[in-house]
């Protein structure tokens, strides 16, 4: 029901559930290594290719407290370190298209920012990005909205654009943006992008060379996919939660509780976790 109203929410996984969580089964998310052993698999995918699966397992004692760091070498020998020309940074000239909010996305794009490349972040005046108000500013101070600081560590180095991406004349302004860049992404469930009819078909006609990173909470299928997502939920779905705190306490993340773990109800009265 939580799901149904768009409130982001999520069981929270344990060593001896989270491979049975029928999203992280559905997906494939939990892989058989050489030894036989569940582990993740790589958490991306890509149409051109498809990522390598586990690598081999060290037997028990193999390493002995030791770690053998020694590196390998690519195919065709060690290429030559070729300088950027005229001291510009290693991404100049690359255009990003950032539709990213709050954490992860604009993190990434600001890498990006950082390493030269020219990044326009779009954002909304009626749905601007969510950061802009943590840690911020009371709204009876001038330009509130420039204060966050998390906003500012994450999209520095940017240009900013504010576009109504529900009005058509925005939409054909976002395409035509497009249609010069290299990169497009964007962080939202998946639904959202195709409320705009920006979704991956309407970008590749815009431009057949644009190359587009989505990074949805629980990806593009499964029964999760139209779910809401922020740190806490996926803290919580990825076991992070359970292995966090003290052995003798509730399962933590670094901000608000966590759900109760399947088959336990909590009355939520203080201290919250004794009622579990």
């Amino acid at each position: 029901l939580a799901a149904a109203m768009r409130i982001p929410v999520a069981p929270v996984g344990t060593p001896g559930t989270i491979a049975e969580i029928d999203h992280f089964r559905e997906r494939g998310v939990f892989v058989k290594n050489a030894a036989g052993a569940l582990q993740p698999r790589p958490p991306y995918r890509s149409e051109p290719f498809d990522p390598v699966g586990p690598g081999a397992v060290p037997a028990p004692g193999e390493y002995d407290r030791r770690v053998d760091w020694r590196p390998r070498p690519p195919r065709g020998g060690v290429p030559a370190i070729q300088e950027a020309p005229g001291g510009s940074r290693p991404l100049a000239g690359l255009r990003v298209i950032d539709f990213t909010a709050f954490w992860a996305g604009p993190a990434a794009t600001h890498v990006l920012a950082a390493l030269g490349a020219d990044v326009i972040k779009v954002e909304g005046l009626s749905r601007p990005d969510g950061m802009r108000f943590s840690g911020g500013r009371p709204p009876t101070e001038e330009r509130w909205w420039e204060w966050g600081p998390v906003f500012l560590a994450c999209n520095g180095g940017k240009r900013d654009l504010a576009l109504e991406l529900g009005q058509p004349e925005a939409r054909e302004i976002a395409l035509r943006l497009i249609a010069t860049a290299d990169l497009v992404m964007e962080n939202f469930s998946p639904r959202v992008m195709a409320g705009f009819g920006l979704d991956w078909p309407d970008i590749r006609e815009a431009s057949p060379r644009v190359t587009m990173v989505r990074m949805p909470a629980f990806g593009l299928d499964g029964p999760w996919r139209d779910r809401v997502g922020f740190a806490q939920t996926m803290e919580q779905a990825s076991g992070m939660a359970w292995l966090t705190g003290q052995a003798d306490g509730p399962p933590l993340i670094p901000r608000g509780p966590p759900a109760p773990p399947p088959g336990r109800a909590c009355r939520w009265s203080a201290p919250w976790w004794r009622r579990c």
